[in-house]
Order: C-alpha cells, then structure tokens, then sequence
C-alpha cells in the first residue's frame, strides 16, 4: 500500500515507491494513486510547483516542472530541489547551480544582457526572507532576488536559508554562529554544531553539551553526552529544519546523487558518522547521508 501522512500542498503530494515517484490525493490513501508513479525523481510541492525527472529510453532523465495537478510547466537542464519564497535552486549537468523563480523560468535579473546567460554558482540552497544562501569561489554568501551580487560577501564555510530573521553559518575555524540580514553577527560563533531556528529557539552543541539557544544568544543547557548516553552502532534520530526538505545524497558529497528527500520530523536510522557526513537510513528502505546539524536527539 502506499504509506500516508506525506506532506500535502493543494491537494497533492510527493511520493515514492522503490524509487520511483507520482502523486496522489490524500483522501485515497490505500487506494490506487490518481498519477500512476511514472517519475524517476520528484521533489516535495513548493509554491504548487514540484521538480520531477522521467526516465528516458537510453537510460537518461529528462528533468522538468509540474504544476500541483501534475500538469507540465516547463522542461529544464537540470535537477531542481524545491520552490520556496518563490525561487528554486536547480543543479545543471556541470554541477553549478542556477535559480528558477515561480513563473518557472530562469530568473531574469540573473541573465546577463550582453550574454543571455545566467548567473551560476559552484552551489545553492533555498531561498527565505528574500534572501538565498550561494556559494563562490569556495565560500558562502547570500544574495537577493534582483540580482546574482551577494548583498553578504561569500566569507563562510557553510550557511544555512534564513529562519525567524537569522541565518546559521559556520565561520573559517568551523564554529557555528548566527547573522542577521545585514550579515551582523547576532550569536557568537561558539557552537560545533547549530541547527536552524525554530520557534525562537536553536540546538546548538558545544563538545558535548547541548543547548537550546534564543534568538538572542541566551543558553539553557539540555543534556551532556557522555559515553554511555548512546549506545555504540546505530541510533534514531529526528531531522530537524526550519523549512523545505533536506536531500539524502548517495556519496557524502554535495555533488552526489539524490536519492530522496526527507521533511522535518522525520525520524531516522543513524549508521555512521564520518567528518561533516552521517550514514543514515530513511523510510522507504534508502540508505544515503546527510548533514549532521540537520539532526536532533528524539
């Protein structure tokens, strides 16, 4: 049977069944899909689009946009993740990324007049509060929707979108921090790991003590991981994101394929742990990795 509880946008949803993907009306759950699963990949809906790829008859994926009643809107170079604040980051074949806004084309003031090219970035993540986290030249930065000019210089090893006005990055020593919209630092960069805001608050670890932190830097101390508060192998653990999804790849890369995606709350199978990557197995029976900072003891 086909497993409910998925996230709906207008009445459709993202599914997926041995890889392969379609929609359904959630009020059929149990019953046969309204779309036969035909897609090879399929994003989460966003803004009441969604990515999909279809399997091509060499083996290729054709990658293209669909409206929220499965119809499609446009045939693209490139994998997308998902749409929110209305602009999708999407991986062309050269690995750089570009951005799609919600007409579902390439956005405009990224082309150049000169060239008709777009502005592309060695990397790219979803966009929040009118801001979109990118990478160049090996750092990341943030840019707006008008144009490809970061407003917050590339300076950081890691950034994260924006959450309740603040966006968590990671400086050049790998200590995690917050910034506000100006780029002014508004949490010290003191944290080995720092998850997303939610709710006015952030996990945030300092070797191995766990914090819930404010959004004004304020700390109460959760717990102290000590060698026997979990046990050797495998453990559960809950994703944790301030919006979207996250993306498990197949190779503990950024470049590496994606399998599938998972939403916030979804609780997974840690197997491993090796540098800036975790091991983890997701519903559906796929195994990939993940960012840690995306995870949170249940």
């Amino acid at each position: 049977g086909v497993a409910c509880g998925v996230a709906v946008e207008c009445g459709w949803a993202g599914m997926g069944k041995t890889k392969v993907y379609g929609c359904v009306v959630p009020a059929l759950c149990g019953c046969p899909p309204a779309v036969a699963l035909a897609y090879a990949s399929a994003s989460p809906f966003g803004d009441r689009m969604a990515f999909v790829g279809v399997k091509q008859a060499d083996g290729s994926i054709r990658y293209s946009i669909i409206d929220n009643e499965a119809r499609p809107l446009l045939v693209i170079e490139g994998q997308g993740s998902q749409f929110s604040d209305l602009m999708a980051p999407v991986r062309l074949s050269s690995n750089q990324y570009v951005y799609y806004d919600a007409r579902s084309v390439l956005n405009e003031a990224f082309i150049d007049a000169a060239t008709g090219q777009a502005a592309s970035f060695e990397d790219a993540k979803a966009f929040s509060d009118g801001l979109g986290p990118v990478k160049i030249d090996g750092l990341w930065g943030y840019i707006g929707k008008d144009s490809p000019t970061p407003v917050i210089p590339p300076q950081y090893r890691d950034a994260m979108p924006f959450s309740e006005g603040l966006a968590v990055v990671q400086n050049a020593e790998g200590q995690w921090g917050a910034i506000d919209m100006n780029g002014q630092t508004r949490i010290a960069f003191q944290y080995d790991e720092l998850a997303p805001f939610e709710n006015g608050y952030a996990l945030g670890r300092k070797i191995d003590t766990f914090y819930a932190v404010s959004l004004m830097g304020e700390e109460a101390q959760l717990y102290i991981r000590t060698p026997n508060s979990e046990a050797s192998g495998s453990r559960e653990m809950l994703v944790q994101l301030s919006q979207g999804t996250l993306n498990v790849r197949a190779q503990p890369s950024t470049d590496s394929e994606v399998l599938t995606f998972v939403e916030n709350g979804t609780r997974v199978t840690v197997l491993s742990e090796s540098g800036e990557w975790s091991e983890v197995a997701v519903p559906g029976n796929v195994t990939g990795y993940i960012k840690p900072e995306y995870l949170r003891v249940p």
